[in-house]
Order: structure tokens, then C-alpha cells, then sequence
């Protein structure tokens, strides 16, 4: 979500949380949070603000048909979907730190820890967002991976990044596992800033597909190794940053992708996988 369209602005006396229900069941990608004693609504389009305007329009009219939506709800049963017998705990540090960083962006009512994970500090200030300057907060190098704007985009992030950093963490080691992240990371993020400029992204895809290119570069450099993918898991993937960078997936309603930041993940870890490929080759006792 790379910009920000106040949608409405209402009382806090007034629970929106239905409202806001019926909003994902229209796949209508938004956040509330509370700004100087109001309920304010952002998305991110034009287009989607009026639709929220008119669909709130009739929902206090009553006119609007409120309907439960089976697929609304998730349950997850952490132990066996992590296999927590096998711990990876740097693996499952990223996703736990995934997962809360999406309730930031969810569900508190305040933007302002949100803004201490941006890429940028912002403020929002008469339906407008106003960007800070990074001044020496070295973390926002990093943080912005753990912001999600989405169950779908945080799920599967977070089940790529057991599969892949999973793999990675057993042949490696934790600390390898960990050194890839910050790289990575940093240089996805990096990317995506250089890109676009004062923008809001988040997300750990970037990190994913360093990951995959790690995988994808050792195992093609390194006869002996134990990183190797289903081809058809590879083409799925670079299949899927294709029809993104072509912007289909914004056209259909899912929200702006950062692609700069999934591009400059990929290169990264491609190039830590052709050196680690090349380096474990060589010397048999790093296998």
C-alpha cells in the first residue's frame, strides 16, 4: 500500500469494526486507526475511498446487507503447522516479529508505532500523509520487513519463510540464517526507497525471494547441495513477480506491490547463494 486516501473520519463513539468487516469481504484493502479523538479510514485509491463513502452511506441508512463471511476468519494451529519439534528459532523469530507487526498495522488504534517502523517516519495531517526524514534511525533499514498490510500478503510470507529459511537454518546454521536476513533485507528495502521515493511499504516478501535465490543459486553452483527446489516452485514464483511487475495484481484490486523491494531481495540472495555455492564446492568439510 504505497500511498494513503483518507476514506472517512466519524466519532469514536460510533464501532466500525462491521463496517470494516464488510470492507475485506469487497476486497477493499484498508486501516483505521485514531487520530486527534476520531475514527479515521485510509485506503489506497481514490476509487476505493468513494465506494468506502457510499457503502458507508447506506450502512447507516441501513440499507447496506451485512453478511458473515465464512472465509473471514482463520484458524491456525501453530504447532503443527510449524512443526515446533524441529525448531528453527530464528526462523520462527522472523515470523513471530511478521505477525506482530501486523497487529501494529492492524489493530492498534494509534499510527504512531507504525511510524517508528516505516522506512520514513510520517505523520497524517488533513487527509494527507507528511514524511519525516531517517536521520540516523538505522533500524528502519530492517523494520519495514515486518510490516504487512493484509492476511493474505502475511500468510503467505510467513509459510515461504518457514519452507525456505527453514531449509536455510538447518544446512547453515542460525547465525547464517540470521546474517541473510539483515543483508537482504536491507538491500530489498533499499531498493524499494531508491525506487519510489518517501513511500509506505512493508512486507517480508523481499526477504522470501532472497531466500528463494539463495536456495535457487547454491543448489545450481554446488552439486552436493541440500537447498534444492522443485523446479516447478521456482518458475511459480519468478512466475508470480512477472505478473506483479506487470501491475495485474494492483488492477485487479489487491493493492500497490512493492516489486522494487521483491527484484533487489532476489539479486541479493542470489548473489549470497553463487558465493556460498562456489565456497561449499570447494572446500567438501563445509558441507
Amino acid at each position: 500500500m504505497e500511498g494513503i486516501v483518507e476514506a472517512l473520519r466519524e466519532g469514536i463513539s460510533i464501532d466500525l469494526m462491521p463496517f470494516s468487516t464488510y470492507l475485506f469481504q469487497k476486497n477493499i484493502p484498508h486501516r483505521i486507526f485514531e487520530d486527534k479523538g476520531c475514527q479515521v479510514l485510509v485506503v489506497s485509491k481514490d476509487t476505493d475511498a468513494q465506494l468506502v463513502k457510499r457503502f458507508y452511506a447506506a450502512w447507516r441508512s441501513g440499507d447496506l446487507e451485512m453478511r458473515e463471511n465464512p472465509n473471514a476468519r482463520y484458524r491456525f494451529n501453530l504447532e503443527k503447522l510449524f512443526n515446533l519439534r524441529g525448531q528453527n528459532p530464528v526462523c520462527l523469530s522472523l515470523i513471530f516479529l511478521s505477525c506482530l507487526g501486523f497487529v501494529c498495522t492492524y489493530w492498534l488504534p494509534s499510527y504512531e508505532i507504525v511510524s517508528w517502523l516505516t522506512f520514513l517516519p510520517f505523520t497524517f495531517e488533513t487527509g494527507q500523509i507528511q514524511y519525516g526524514f531517517f536521520e540516523h534511525q538505522y533500524w528502519r533499514i530492517l523494520s519495514p520487513s515486518f510490516l504487512h498490510f493484509g492476511w493474505l500478503h502475511l500468510v503467505f510470507n510467513c509459510l515461504w519463510l518457514w519452507e525456505l529459511g527453514g531449509k536455510i537454518e538447518r544446512s547453515f546454521g542460525s547465525l547464517v540464517l540470521l546474517a541473510h536476513f539483515f543483508f537482504i533485507a536491507a538491500i530489498s528495502n533499499l531498493a524499494q526507497y531508491l525506487w519510489t521515493g518517501p513511500s509506505l511499504f512493508g512486507g517480508m516478501s523481499g526477504v522470501v525471494y532472497g531466500l528463494l535465490g539463495f536456495c535457487w543459486l547454491e543448489s545450481r553452483t554446488n552439486p552436493d547441495s541440500s537447498l534444492r527446489l522443485p523446479p516447478v516452485l521456482i518458475w511459480f514464483m519468478l512466475g508470480w513477480l512477472f505478473v506483479c511487475m506487470t501491475g495485474l495484481i494492483e488492477a485487479v484490486g489487491f493493492g500497490a506491490i512493492a516489486n522494487s523491494a521483491h527484484v533487489g531481495g532476489l539479486l541479493s540472495g542470489a548473489f549470497l547463494g553463487v558465493v556460498a555455492g562456489f565456497w561449499r564446492r570447494s572446500d567438501p568439510t563445509s558441507q
